[in-house]
């Protein structure tokens, strides 16, 4: 296995960001276009260059993002994340996650799946999150709405 690490983005990026773009889910969950061409893909990473987004970086090959995306407080963030369908299944979630959540430090951790995502519910538990209340928030599935919100207490003490 293959060790896995976080980046920034880079404008270079823009072919991931296109792969994602294939597959239903993810074009839907990160709000581009389905097929999207170079121009909008780089526009995408424009945006995530400006947030807590990083690329997950695994044998040199960026297959996916993750991000922690904190309140205005300081308090509490929100965790996302995706992989692409091609590197699915092998825990690489899990691991970038991890990555992501070691430095979240104090913060109380929030994240929302569809149990429908059973990979995604796993990639939760598997990091300690408890699962909360149904949420209204859209988690990328058609249909009845059977999302969750997820949460993880600080593991640290707040100051």
């Amino acid at each position: 296995m293959a060790a896995v690490s976080l980046r920034r983005w880079k404008l270079e990026d823009a072919l991931l960001v296109q792969e994602a773009s294939l597959d239903a889910y993810v074009a839907g969950m990160i709000r581009v276009t389905p097929g999207c061409g170079r121009t909008a893909a780089q526009n995408w990473i424009r945006r995530a260059m400006e947030s807590h987004s990083r690329v997950i970086v695994e044998g040199g090959e960026a297959l996916g993002e993750v991000g922690i995306t904190p309140d205005a407080f300081g308090y509490s963030g929100v965790l996302h994340y995706w992989v692409l369908a091609r590197a699915r299944g092998r825990g690489l979630a899990q691991r970038a996650a991890a990555l992501a959540c070691q430095g979240a430090g104090k913060l109380l951790l929030t994240a929302i799946v569809s149990e429908r995502n059973a990979a995604s519910v796993k990639v939760l538990e598997k990091l300690g999150f408890q699962r909360g209340a149904r949420t209204k928030e859209y988690a990328g599935y058609p249909g009845p709405r059977d999302t969750y919100s997820y949460f993880r207490l600080a593991t640290e003490e707040p100051i």
